[in-house]
């Protein structure tokens, strides 16, 4: 397993910042980013009426997206349980929406192009990219 290199990192902040703008023109509220939990990280958390999004953000030098943007399963149920554990300490209930969301993200000049994927995954299936 190729571990992501520090020179990547900038990258990957402008890419999750380019997805976060993304959401909030689309008329989504952003409620965190880079969240840390016992279980993994969530790149962008984020609102809509009755429903909270969890967005995994992959930023890509290239416009290639193969093998390397699937959310493995691991990752899947890392996202997941890192979002039951945010849910549960902001006392998110039961009875609203929970969803997860990938975002591919190409840097293109200054700017980015981004393929945003809803329902990309679910706490029961495989990830459809």
């Amino acid at each position: 397993m190729r571990l992501p290199s520090r020179a990547n990192k900038p990258l990957g902040f402008a890419g999750e910042q380019a997805a976060a703008d993304f959401l909030q023109q689309q008329g989504y509220r952003v409620v965190a980013t880079n969240f840390y939990a016992r279980h993994g990280e969530i790149d962008i958390i984020a609102e809509d009426q009755n429903t909270r999004i969890f967005v995994e953000v992959k930023t890509r030098s290239r416009e290639y997206f193969a093998s390397s943007c699937v959310i493995t399963y691991k990752k899947q149920q890392s996202i997941i349980k890192a979002a039951l554990e945010y849910n549960y300490k902001t006392k998110w209930p039961r009875n609203k929406n929970t969803r997860f969301d990938v975002a591919l993200v190409n840097p293109i000049g200054v700017s980015f192009a981004i393929r945003y994927i809803p329902n990309a995954f679910s706490v029961t299936t495989e990830a459809i990219i």
